[in-house]
């Protein structure tokens, strides 16, 4: 037996002769063992009250390794584990510190070295050799062998629970945008569930991360997972044009991707967690890009009513027609690409609170009757027909005029996007003096923009005729020689239309055939021109954006290969309800690069509006859509005028109208209608007094 062993039985027997126990006689011996361990327990029974076990006292395991040593049989494994209890405390609580070094102490005192480093052989017991002391080997077996946790790792476990530790995670801004998440959402949920501190450090640029150790560790894999599953990918957009500060930021909060402008050439970096969202990140760019070239390419063009000077010499304290800008406040998130920090109308300063705030198109004339003044910028008078087609018609293609209702809004670029109420134009002028504004504006520092909406006469009216369309619009990059010189010449961008009918084939009968009933699609692609042009009405709520459109249908076989690819997908994705396909983002015809403007599910219905709201008017359609952004996810809304055939006079006649109805329309909330009650003859007379 060990040499530490304090046991009677091993000193008496420490000269015997030690051999291999036979098979009879290690089953023997077992048995007597279990028959040692009854007996002990029933004298233990017997025993009242319980006398307390003197700790030098040899045990029943111990006796029977002394008599194996007696006998002269070499103890195995088998007897070691005889030592190992059935189960351990919690390693956290002091008992477990306890119960270890008495095992310890146990196994120590029973097995001398010599039989330890055997068994440490036999079990392949790792981190042992022969220059292993006899305390290492005992804690090896019961750390490897017994599965019980290192003191060590104990406290190491303990330390990592309690002990409060600082430590920084160097990032770039890149991977500080997508750790953090939209509005900084993800880090939040970050430090919530490993129950830390997270702060950012500027110099240099790092996360600061404060709490246990036992959190720590596994937020910063996590963290360093999420930097390695990076995308990364370098852009040039079609436009070559720098993308604006303010829409590279909501870029990079719609497509959940960080974006950034190398050089002002129409390069951009954009960095993401997977390849959706880069290919959400490009399209959003180009698109921004597209709007900034078209925005800055469509002419603004002026309507005063008659009766309102061009130019006035009447001091401004006795004009009855000032104008300023006010602030615009839709009760709709304005379009992505729009900047929201400061959004502002021209409107006619009227005496609102009696109810004179606008133009009278009924004693104006409006629009349809032509004694207004149409005026550029520059002051000049302009055919509104004459400058939408200021060109020979192309045979074989149709001409329209569109008329869609909104505003136009200026918008001033503001330090941090916040917010502002400060006009870029301070106080009221006559309109001279605001058409001169405009004209000396610079584009990079005041833009403007257009903004659909709808009219108060369909803002609180149920839609009808109802239909659902897909619709992507694409717009060929203008060239260096076409841009416009005045409203006279306005820009002509070819264009396709491409839209999708999404016709629900409702099953006539029950069971199988109405689950089996499917979406149709019915693809229609028209390839045309475009001219556009921005009409300001500050004597009215709305303005109005016009639109000369010279299109011809395109057959489907017709069709670019990427679309032709693309109608394949949508027709798979809503067979079997897959995941639905991204739109090319350009297309190349004939020589010419278009670029996705538009990518929406609209739904859309046609309206029977009286004109001017009167009820014995003749009345006349208008298009109200509602429109899905597939990219940002915003929604908005829009009502649209045809005009089918422009030049007929009557049609034309007839197209004016309805837009002096739809843009001259005050927003009023709808007046409550109460049931009228049923009343009996007598209440009826009292009535009468």
């Amino acid at each position: 037996m060990a040499e530490s062993s304090g046991s009677a039985y091993a000193a008496e027997t420490s000269n015997a002769q030690v051999r291999p126990a036979t098979a009879e006689e290690s089953l023997e011996l077992n048995e007597e063992l279990r028959a040692l361990y009854k007996l002990e327990e029933a004298v233990a029974r017997e025993v009242d009250p319980p006398v307390k076990k003197d700790p030098m006292e040899p045990t029943g395991v111990e006796r029977y390794l002394a008599r194996l040593q007696a006998e002269g049989v070499e103890p195995t494994l088998q007897d070691l584990d005889k030592c190992r209890p059935p189960r351990h405390p919690p390693k956290l609580s002091e008992q477990y510190i306890e119960k270890y070094h008495e095992l310890v102490d146990v196994v120590g005192r029973t097995f001398s070295r010599e039989q330890l480093q055997k068994f440490a052989k036999a079990a392949g017991l790792r981190g042992t050799s022969y220059k292993t002391k006899k305390i290492e080997y005992v804690e090896a077996i019961i750390e490897q062998r017994w599965g019980w946790p290192s003191l060590s790792t104990v406290e190491k476990e303990k330390r990592d629970r309690t002990e409060v530790v600082t430590e920084s995670l160097p990032v770039n801004p890149s991977q500080l945008f997508l750790i953090m998440g939209k509005d900084g959402l993800d880090l939040l949920h970050l430090s919530i569930k490993y129950n830390v501190h997270i702060s950012l450090i500027r110099e240099p640029l790092a996360l600061r991360i404060e709490g246990v150790r036992r959190s720590l560790r596994p937020l910063q894999e996590q963290i360093r997972t999420v930097i390695k599953n990076i995308v990364e990918d370098v852009v040039q957009l079609p436009t070559r044009t720098a993308i604006r500060p303010d829409l590279v930021q909501r870029i990079s909060r719609l497509a959940n991707a960080y974006m950034e402008n190398i050089g002002d050439k129409g390069l951009v970096r954009i960095c993401a967690h997977d390849s959706h969202s880069l290919g959400s990140a490009k399209r959003l760019a180009s698109r921004a890009s597209g709007e900034m070239v078209s925005a800055s390419r469509t002419p603004l063009v002026v309507y005063l009513p008659a009766g309102v000077p061009l130019i006035t010499d009447t001091p401004k304290e006795m004009s009855i027609y000032d104008y300023a800008l006010y602030p615009f406040l839709s009760p709709r998130a304005l379009p992505w690409y729009v900047n929201t920090a400061g959004a502002f109308r021209v409107r006619r300063v009227g005496e609102w609170l009696i109810g004179k705030n606008g133009e009278d198109t009924k004693k104006t004339g409006g629009l349809a009757v032509g004694t207004g003044h149409l005026l550029t910028l520059a002051g000049e008078p302009l055919d509104l027909r004459g400058a939408l087609f200021n060109f020979d018609p192309t045979p074989g293609r149709r001409r329209t005029v569109k008329a869609s209702t909104g505003h136009v809004l200026f918008n001033t670029p503001s330090k941090g996007q916040r917010a502002t109420l400060l006009p870029p134009l301070k106080n009221s002028h006559n309109f001279a003096k605001i058409l001169q504004w405009m004209s000396n504006n610079d584009q990079n520092t005041i833009r403007s923009s257009f903004v659909p909406g709808l009219p108060s006469s369909l803002v609180h009216s149920p839609p009808s005729e109802q239909k659902l369309v897909h619709r992507l619009i694409y717009k060929a990059l203008p060239t260096s020689d076409s841009s416009a010189e005045s409203a006279d010449e306005l820009l002509r961008r070819k264009m396709i239309t491409f839209e999708v009918v999404l016709a629900q084939a409702r099953a006539q009968m029950g069971g199988e055939d109405a689950e089996s009933s499917s979406l149709s699609i019915e693809p229609r692609c028209e390839q045309g021109t475009e001219s556009q042009l921005n009409l300001m009405m500050p004597d009215r709520t709305m303005d109005i954006r016009m639109s000369g459109l010279e299109t011809e249908l395109l057959p489907e076989e017709s069709l670019p290969g990427e679309l032709k690819q693309y109608i394949d997908d949508l027709r798979e994705f809503l067979r079997v309800n897959g995941t639905q396909p991204d739109p090319p983002l350009t297309l190349m015809v004939d020589g010419d690069t278009y670029i996705l403007y538009t990518s929406a599910t609209v739904r859309q219905s046609i309206e029977q509006l009286m004109r001017y709201e009167d009820s014995s008017s003749t009345p006349f359609g208008v298009i109200s859509e509602s429109r899905l952004d597939l990219e940002s996810g915003q929604r908005t809304t829009a009502c649209e005028i045809n005009c089918e055939d422009p030049k007929s006079e009557l049609s034309w006649h007839d197209f004016l109208v309805g837009c002096d109805s739809l843009t001259s329309s005050n927003y009023r909330a709808p007046s409550p209608v109460y049931p009228e009650p049923q009343v009996d003859a007598e209440t009826a007379d009292l009535r009468a007094f």
